[in-house]
């Protein structure tokens, strides 16, 4: 995660769209996929709620939601 952004990526169902909502900001962030593979940066500090779903032809997805966590730091 660089600084204010978080990154998302991983896969979905081939042709769909995918979208992230930040609800401390009220922005959302998203990208078209063919493949199903998405991976995308959205502004958001740790402990954000974020919620991100996806749209196939007419079908939307359940939200799935989670905080946004700084990565544990590792030892030299």
């Amino acid at each position: 995660m660089t600084e204010g952004l978080v990154r998302l990526q991983g896969a979905v169902l081939p042709h769909s769209e995918v979208f992230a909502l930040d609800y401390r900001t009220n922005l959302i962030a998203g990208q078209h996929t063919d493949s199903g593979d998405y991976d995308f940066e959205m502004a958001a500090s740790p402990g954000d709620n974020i919620s991100f779903w996806y749209v196939h032809e007419t079908v939307e997805s359940p939200s799935n939601d989670f905080v946004v966590k700084l990565p544990e730091a590792t030892s030299p």
